[in-house]
């Protein structure tokens, strides 16, 4: 009897092939979890834009691209001051994160298209930086929630 339940022990215990094989199935499953959510922020229908300290553009979903018309090659890594149709409005939206414990909320501005014309923006903004965060992926600073108004404005 004694050997019966040594055995049935050792069938339960993981050979280290399982373990291993388990630490795979969870990274898989891990690494499928991410792509869905990515695909579900690419897709969504806010622009969603991440960018460093400096303004450099890390994240942006299709959205983004559908508004200001340029391909994701042409906005990965861009300088996002290059959008802006007035710096100074952008300087006082950064002065407000600042002021207000790094969030503004529904603030208007109007940034540039590619081919120049101008897009009227209601703007999101997340300073995590200020938070002592960081976003999880590609260490970005400043998460911003844009949507498109220009049909609103104009109306």
């Amino acid at each position: 009897m004694r050997q019966r339940i040594s055995e049935g022990r050792n069938k339960s215990k993981k050979t280290p092939l399982t373990a291993t094989n388990s630490r795979s199935s969870l990274g898989a499953e891990a690494a499928e979890h991410e792509r869905q959510f990515r695909e579900l922020l690419e897709f969504c229908p806010a622009a969603l834009v991440v960018v460093d300290e400096d303004g450099r553009l890390l994240f942006h979903n299709a959205r983004l691209r559908e508004i200001l018309g340029y391909t994701k090659d042409e906005l990965d890594l861009c300088d996002t001051r290059t959008h802006w149709h007035d710096l100074d409005q952008r300087e006082r939206i950064i002065n407000q994160l600042r002021n207000r414990g790094g969030q503004v909320l529904n603030e208007r501005a109007t940034w540039r298209t590619k081919t120049g014309g101008l897009v009227h923006l209601l703007l999101s903004y997340v300073q995590v930086a200020y938070h002592g965060g960081h976003i999880s992926f590609i260490g970005g600073k400043r998460v911003l929630w844009v949507y498109d108004i220009t049909a609103l404005t104009q109306h």
